[in-house]
């Protein structure tokens, strides 16, 4: 999915500032981490750019199953989201029975960085 999000911003004049975002995500008895890093990772290729990563400090993963994504391409490398496995807490809250992993990155941030 792709989809604009708008956010407070003080150095626009009109107090905010708008972001094209991609997200996607996978539920199932067989979904983790894996799934969703070789998705996020045929996306980038995709659009021309390789997937790198780094452990992600988001509290909604599950730890040591959550990354940055990290888009790059000709010696350059900018953060542009995260990808995890959500918690099981995060899971019960919306009553989700089975394990769920996703992802979001910032589309403007990924064009913008290959210019």
């Amino acid at each position: 999915e792709s989809g604009n999000l708008s956010h407070l911003c003080a150095e626009r004049e009109t107090g905010a500032a708008e972001e094209r975002l991609v997200a996607g995500g996978a539920i199932g008895p067989r979904v983790d981490y894996a799934e969703i890093r070789s998705l996020v990772e045929a996306l980038m290729r995709d659009l021309g750019f390789v997937l790198e990563v780094k452990p992600s400090r988001c509290p909604s993963f599950i730890p040591g199953r959550g990354a940055t994504i990290i888009a790059q391409k000709d010696g350059h490398s900018v953060e542009v989201g995260e990808m995890g496995e959500l918690q099981p807490e995060i899971l019960e809250r919306f009553k989700l029975v089975q394990p769920t992993a996703i992802f979001e990155f910032s589309l403007q941030t990924l064009v913008l960085s290959s210019l």
